[in-house]
């Protein structure tokens, strides 16, 4: 995946940017569905899906 950034190029921009720092694990839920945030030094972003259904049974990063 770091190729698509890669390829795309980087562009410098003015002004203040925003950040927040994750101190601990957060969990939100909704009906079977859920997202979870936990601390990292850095920045990385994984995901996982599972549908109920026979093409689309698994994706992940």
């Amino acid at each position: 995946m770091f190729f698509f950034f890669k390829s795309a190029g980087l562009e410098e921009q003015e002004g203040m940017k925003k950040f927040i720092k994750v101190k601990k694990e957060i969990t939100s839920k909704r009906d079977d569905a859920f997202a979870t945030i936990k601390p990292f030094e850095g920045f990385k972003v994984s995901f996982k899906v599972d549908f109920d259904h026979p093409v689309h049974k698994k994706l992940s990063s």
